[in-house]
């Protein structure tokens, strides 16, 4: 099964970087310290054969391409073969075709956050002022629900579909881990207009 959670190392000469990318029902989201990734995906399991094809935007002033240049979006077309929890890719940037990396890809969790899930395990309220989401009933997997909400903001931004009017607090224990990826996310969502925050609180005291 290809859908959950890779980890990437990606290389064009000896400029080297790393990121993670989630594939889940033929969607690709992603990013690394610089640039988020959103795009498609399709899997041939005869074949062991993945082909990608995603949107690389920068959300950080002055952001730097593992092609050594400063690139605010590109597009990027990848071709790989998958074998177990492992892959490689070579990737070619669309329109210019002598750009080129390679990636090597490692399968780090099968976990699949899905829409329905996500909302029927949140608890959700509502102000005049802000929407607050509690993630802390994921437990364990608070970081699949942070990263599927926040992929699923990303996404809709990109098709210009966003429309939200309130500032979104999401909860989360110390159980939850960021990433810079995530933490990405919430900075070009703000920059976009979007006060969000995620706000830890801590796990209570057994012993209280």
């Amino acid at each position: 099964m290809i859908e959950g959670l890779w980890t990437a190392v990606f290389s064009s000469g000896p400029i080297a970087g790393a990121g993670v990318i989630y594939l889940t029902d033929g969607e690709a989201v992603g990013g690394d310290s610089q640039y988020f990734y959103i795009g498609s995906y399709t899997f041939d399991p005869q074949l062991h054969a993945l082909r990608a094809r995603l949107q690389v935007t920068a959300f950080v002033k002055g952001a730097v391409t593992v092609f050594g240049a400063p690139i605010p979006s590109f597009t990027l077309e990848l071709i790989g073969t998958v074998t177990g929890n492992s892959a490689t890719a070579a990737g070619s940037v669309v329109g210019i075709p002598s750009v080129k990396m390679q990636l090597q890809l490692v399968k780090r969790s099968n976990r699949i956050m899905t829409e329905a899930e996500f909302k029927t395990t949140v608890k959700r309220t509502e102000d005049e002022t802000s929407v607050t989401y509690d993630v802390r009933p994921f437990e364990e997997f608070q970081q699949e629900g942070i990263a599927w909400y926040l992929g699923s903001l990303i996404f809709k931004l990109s098709l210009s579909a966003l429309n939200i009017s309130k500032a979104v607090v999401l909860l989360v224990d110390t159980r939850f881990v960021s990433t810079p990826q995530l933490d990405g996310f919430v900075e070009k969502l703000k920059a976009k207009g979007l006060p969000i925050e995620v706000r830890c609180l801590p796990l209570p005291d057994a012993k209280g």
